[in-house]
């Protein structure tokens, strides 16, 4: 096959060249095939063949955890505030525990080492490399402080000699106790991006390092604290944490694997950082350090104690491997008769390489007869190195099936798969991969069905070229050495096999495989369901839509790709819908912003030249703020440039300066001040920029921002201030940073009031003692809960809020404050079951009786709650049971909601007036009998205590009414054999009938009886209209059919929605079945009444398709003209749902388009405010009048110029000035209501078009407009 040129298949013709395709591939050869594989023990990185062995590898992190329980509790205090010492009530923590995940989440879950360690260990044949851990060179080592080198050739054996070392330094720790010391290792290695980094090997080595320490995690968790974990550390933080840990730890062994495996960008660093060890002396530092020959590091290390690995050194250890595959593996059979003459010729050839070796044994497998002369035979015909023996693995490739091996063997190398993230190439991945017809050279036809088609031949093709990692979720795919890399990447398998699978065509040729995956699903919308259901469905998916551009960027091919690329951000297309869901994105962002948050900055520059809008007005976000808050910094360099208004208010994210704050991203902070941004605008959830990074604890974004002028006492948000948000959030230098620059503790705002109590809720006991030395004041009303005193007793901290209460009342705090929520720090207490500061409160003069807050008094909210103690206690104390308040009523209420027995029993005892009316459910027995927690045993109590069955008040009108909606069967029951009067009108929903009818959980049998009962079928209420009404709208097809059959006039308007025909087409589900029956039980369908005016009206406005053609094919007059929404084009044009269907079919049907009514004037005028674009194009088709003067704005144009949904009108107001929109019409109103919403593209437009204001209006709008 000598000059193999598969090049001359059209498929491979495209980009420079550039050749893909791939498939799946099995980790080892059949058992039925002529070869057997053979795997080296002692290669570097090989796996093996064999089952490994169960041992317990040996973890660094094997340490006893640090436990830490709950103070025993303190002495009784002094005065009114004391009492006997509580008993600790503190939670046990697990400090180790809880500090390592914290950490390990912080540096970014850096690869474990402790599994690679154990699979390498696997690989060493019993016997071989005794000889190292004997060397006087290694002895040495281990008992001296130095470094030592050990290089060797690929494949010689150093990572396996690597895992004995290691094994051998934790074996002498355990042997020898007193031996103390620490060891750490990191394996770099090809296969992993993860475990390339210098980096994130510092990482691990310093999570290893922190659990050895006579102090455990405390160095690292102290640098973590530093930015709050929000800030990962430098390359510079991580060296100085590295020697901060040498110095604590003492004598320490650091192991680092294949340093020419390290991202070759790194190897000046991890040179100088060998260096930098080499030098240190504070402790006695051992480091241990492998390479294959690269010139940088025989330079480097010329200084250091050295160890070459040649082909005699391990011939002896070759001797043992090749000896014991002959006799174990059973596909050597044939050769033991002559093992001693094929091991000497074996290790021979091999050279000193193991993978060598472990290849010859591979070929000998084959040989059926295993005679001398054979042996001669075949050891003369193979290579006798490894590159010609994987030319052989490539020879036996079929010529029409090399494309696909030489394309996956691109997707093993260069997939930019990640183990944490779930996105590794694994069978599953690369089956879906391959599945593609490749002979279109500029766009790939992805093809599902092919994905299992190469499953059964890419094992065998592929046997000796890659490797399965099972300890991975998935099974993932690597190459099997190295060494296989190299020879991938040479110059001599390119000229051999006329094959480019260099790193620049490789990743163009995965974008283009990317792109196409994804454009695939412009003809093929993608499937709905979870994240995990398209994970199944389409495996590349998720990889192809987060990795496509990644690879464009990498590749020579970016202006290729890029234009492939741009037609997947196509908005509103299906392959833009399948891009945003396969990453992730659960709801609908445009191009533009998922390009910002992606990174993607050749697209964010196309799409705004295209048009995309980059200041979009009232929305939930902008394309700034999201860069800003991504980390994105060249593009947010990009859109100022082209405009970006800096100080753009978003909803969600508010200015582009507070999203840059919540994403700890300092430079784009910096750069957008220097470009101006207002660093004391009020806005978002935080309320300021310096409030945001005070609660996410951003140190140094606050000084930068304080050095900037920010307003350290500027109210705003829900914590009030920059220290409200830090108290609240606990960040301890925070406050002390803050107040010594002048934060005022006193400050009033924010939903707590002040940072006081901010800080007392969240139980920051160090934080309000500085407050209150600080001078804050203790009493200062305000915020959701009052004050800092009921704020603690309100506090669902899970420590114990005591200590807080009573510290705060020797600071004499008010024990009788009145206001927020619970009206007082008693009622807040009572409510959220704190006995022991009841107590202490009780005991410091509360007022029992305080009547305030949400549930009127301590009583009501104790009831309410159900905290029998608590009742008891201040029944005791003199409660008054007979108190009532309008939100929650009386006390008995409370309780007979909670469906607390006892505490109604022991109301009762207590005297309380079983009768007594008030709050939201207006009686004691209708909120026993409104409530899902209640249990009939209370109502029965009530009853028999003398409650009125039929008192009217509350929500719900009556007991029975309130029964009825809340499905309680039984209680309805109870009630009418009781007395109650089943037609008794009152409350929301009228009468017991109408609220069955209407229930969330709708009760059949509860109707039925209510009828049965004598219940008025025809009866109507102002609020819910008629009973079939409210059971057509809520969908009970069941109930109308029960309602029919008992002689309901099925044309009685009234009530919200007129007509029940009205009622079932306006209705959130979807009624056909009860329309039809109402139709055909004689219900008129051009009815008018209600808000909707005609069932008509009420189905277009709501979406309704089906009902809509039933509704015209019954004779409903389409231009029937009603009140606010105008007609049934016009409610259809303002639909929610925006459902183009419903207009077409109106239109097919007579529906004038020019028709006059609603609020907005007409058709084409309300979809224009409505941003209905593809309505608004439609309507202009069937001849709407661009300039049909009405309603609200005046005419369309104004009307789509004053459009509050969410982004600039633009496009929809250019479409009406090129329809012929008059910008004159109404006296200008059109450029009126864009300077109102500050739409600066529309106003700009409409002055191209000769939009001009008087110079009154240009006072009022205060635009400087030009002519």
């Amino acid at each position: 096959m000598t000059g193999y040129s598969p090049t001359s298949h059209p498929a491979l013709i495209t980009m420079k060249q550039t050749k893909r395709a791939f498939q799946w591939f099995h980790p080892k050869r059949p058992s039925s095939s002529t070869k057997s594989t053979i795997t080296s023990p002692s290669s570097d990185h090989s796996s093996a063949n064999v089952a490994p062995k169960s041992i317990n590898p040996p973890s660094v992190l094997a340490q006893p955890p640090v436990i830490i329980y709950g103070g025993t509790g303190g002495r009784g205090g002094d005065g009114d505030i004391g009492g006997a010492g509580g008993t600790g009530g503190g939670p046990i923590v697990n400090f180790m525990t809880n500090t390592k995940e914290k950490l390990e989440k912080w540096l970014l879950s850096p690869p474990e080492m402790t599994q690679k360690q154990h699979d390498t260990e696997q690989l060493r044949s019993e016997g071989t490399g005794q000889w190292f851990l004997e060397d006087g060179r290694f002895i040495e080592w281990q008992n001296d402080p130095g470094v030592l080198w050990i290089e060797g050739p690929s494949g010689a054996g150093k990572s396996v000699i690597s895992s004995m070392v290691i094994k051998e330094l934790f074996s002498k720790r355990a042997e020898f106790p007193a031996y103390s010391c620490a060891v750490s290792f990191f394996y770099f290695d090809f296969r992993n991006k993860e475990t390339q980094s210098l980096e994130i090997a510092l990482r691990r080595l310093l999570l290893q390092l922190s659990a050895q320490s006579p102090c455990p995690y405390k160095t690292l968790d102290k640098q973590y604290k530093l930015s709050a974990g929000q800030k990962l550390p430098s390359y510079q933080d991580l060296v100085s944490l590295l020697l901060k840990l040498l110095h604590e730890l003492g004598r320490t062994y650091v192991v680092l694997d294949a340093l020419d495996e390290c991202d070759s960008t790194n190897f000046e660093q991890l040179v100088g950082l060998v260096s930098q060890l080499k030098a240190w002396t504070e402790t006695p530092l051992h480091l241990y350090i492998t390479s294959q020959p690269r010139a940088i590091f025989t330079k480097g290390f010329a200084d250091v104690n050295h160890i070459v690995l040649y082909s005699d050194t391990v011939g002896q250890d070759i001797k043992l491997f090749v000896a014991n595959e002959l006799h174990t593996n059973t596909a050597l059979n044939a050769w033991q008769p002559s093992a001693g003459l094929v091991t000497e010729r074996i290790t021979l050839k091999s050279k000193g390489m193991f993978r060598l070796a472990a290849c010859l044994l591979t070929e000998l497998s084959c040989c059926l007869w295993g005679e001398d002369e054979e042996l001669d035979q075949i050891l003369e015909r193979l290579p006798n190195d490894l590159f010609g023996i994987y030319d052989r693995f490539i020879y036996a490739i079929p010529k029409e099936h090399f494309i696909y091996v030489e394309a996956a063997l691109r997707w093993i190398m260069f997939n930019e798969g990640s183990l944490l993230f779930d996105t590794q190439m694994d069978l599953t991945r690369l089956g879906d991969a391959v599945a593609f017809d490749f002979s279109n050279a500029v766009q790939y036809t992805y093809k599902p069905t092919r994905r299992r088609s190469s499953l059964s031949a890419m094992p065998k093709w592929l046997a000796g070229l890659i490797q399965y990692d099972n300890h991975t979720l998935a099974c993932s795919i690597t190459l099997a050495h190295a060494s296989v890399q190299e020879y991938l990447l040479s110059d001599h398998f390119r000229e051999k096999f006329n094959s480019n699978l260099s790193e620049k065509f490789s990743h163009a040729f995965i974008s283009q495989c990317c792109i196409s995956y994804l454009l695939h699903f412009r003809d093929q919308p993608l499937e709905s369901g979870t994240d995990h259901d398209l994970r199944h469905k389409y495996p590349l998916g998720q990889y192809a839509a987060g990795k496509w551009y990644h690879h464009m960027t990498q590749s020579d091919e970016q202006e290729t790709l890029l234009s492939l690329g741009m037609q997947l951000l196509q908005d509103g297309s299906k392959q833009y819908e399948a891009l945003y869901h396969l990453n992730g994105k659960p709801e609908y962002v445009p191009p533009l912003y998922l390009c910002c948050s992606q990174g993607y900055l050749e697209c964010v520059s196309q799409l705004i030249e295209k048009g995309a809008e980059i200041n979009p007005a009232n929305a939930r976000n902008t394309p700034l703020s999201v860069a800003s808050y991504c980390g994105k910094i060249d593009i947010v360099h990009l859109l100022l440039a082209k405009g970006a208004d800096v100080d753009l208010f978003a909803v969600e994210d508010g200015t582009a300066l507070i999203a840059a704050c919540l994403g700890n991203e300092l430079e784009i902070v910096q750069l957008l001040l220097e470009k101006g941004a207002n660093i004391n605008m009020v806005s978002g959830e935080y309320g300021s920029p310096l409030a945001t990074n005070a609660y996410w604890g951003n140190l140094d974004i606050i000084q930068i921002l304080l050095e900037k002028g920010a307003n350290i006492n500027l109210v705003g948000g829900v914590y009030g201030s920059p220290l409200g948000a830090a108290s609240y959030r606990g960040n301890l230098d925070i406050v002390q940073f803050l107040i010594e620059k002048g934060a005022n503790v006193n400050l009033a705002g924010g939903e707590f009031g002040s940072p006081l109590a901010a800080a007392s809720y969240t139980h920051r006991l160090d934080i309000v003692q500085i407050l209150l030395e600080e001078g804050a004041n203790v009493d200062l009303v305000g915020g959701e809960y009052g004050s800092p005193l009921a704020a603690a007793s309100a506090s669902s901290s899970c420590f114990s809020t005591l200590d807080m209460v009573q510290l705060l009342l020797k600071k004499g705090a008010d024990v009788n404050l009145v206001g927020g929520e619970y009206g007082n720090p008693l009622a807040a207490a009572s409510y959220h079951n704190r006995l022991d500061v009841v107590q202490a409160l009780l005991n410091n003069g509360a007022d029992i009786n305080l009547i305030g807050g949400h549930y009127g008094s301590p009583l009501v909210a104790a009831s309410y709650r159900g905290n029998l103690d608590i009742v008891q206690l201040l029944l005791e104390k003199g409660a008054n049971v007979n108190l009532a308040d309008e939100e929650c009523g009386t006390i008995l209420a409370a309780a007979s909601y909670g469906g607390r027995l006892d505490i109604v029993q022991l109301l009762l005892e207590k005297g309380v007036n079983v009768n007594l009316d008030g709050g939201k459910y207006g009686s004691p027995l209708a909120a026993a009998s409104s409530s899902y927690l209640s249990n009939l045993n209370v109502v029965q109590l009530l009853l028999e205590k003398g409650a009125d069955v039929n008192l009217v008040g509350g929500e719900y009108g009556s007991p029975l009414t309130a029964a009825s909606y809340h499905g309680r069967l039984d209680i309805v029951q109870l009630l009418l054999k009781k007395g109650a009067n089943i037609n008794l009108i009152g409350g929301h929903y009228g009468s017991p009938l109408v609220a069955a009818s209407r229930a969330y959980i709708c009760k059949w049998d509860i109707v039925q009886l209510l009828l049965e009962k004598g219940a008025n079928v025809n009866q109507t209420v102002e609020e819910s209209g008629r009973i079939l009404a409210a059971a057509s709208y809520e969908g009970r097809l069941n109930i109308v059919q029960l309602l029919l059959e008992n002689g309901v006039n099925v044309n009685l308007d009234g009530g919200k929605y007129g007509s029940s025909l009205a009622a079932a087409a306006s209705s959130y589900t979807s009624n056909l079945n009860i329309v039809q029956l109402l139709l055909e039980k004689g219900a008129d369908v051009n009815l008018v009444s209600g808000e909707y005016d005609t069932p008509l009206i009420a189905a277009s406005y709501h979406g309704k398709v089906d009902i809509v053609q039933l509704l015209l094919k019954e004779g409903a007059d389409v231009n029937l003209i009603g009140g606010h929404h105008g007609s049934p084009l016009v409610a259809a044009s303002r639909s929610p749902t925006g459902n183009l269907d419903i207009v077409q079919l109106l239109l097919e049907n007579g529906a004038n388009v020019n028709v006059v009514g609603g609020e907005f004037g007409s058709p084409l005028a309300t979809a224009s405010h409505m941003g209905r674009l593809n309505i608004v194009k439609l309507l202009l088709k069937k001849g709407a009048d661009v300039n049909l003067a009405g309603g609200e704005y005046g005419s369309p144009l104004a009307a789509a110029s004053a459009s509050p949904w969410g982004y600039q009108p633009t496009v929809l107001v250019h479409i009406l000035l090129e329809s012929g929109a008059d910008v004159k019409s109404q006296g200008g109103h059109a450029l009126k209501e864009a300077l109102k919403k500050d739409y600066k593209a529309v106003v700009a437009l409409l002055q191209e078009y000769g939009a001009v204001l008087d110079e009154e209006e240009k006072k009022k709008s205060g635009a400087l407009l030009q002519r």
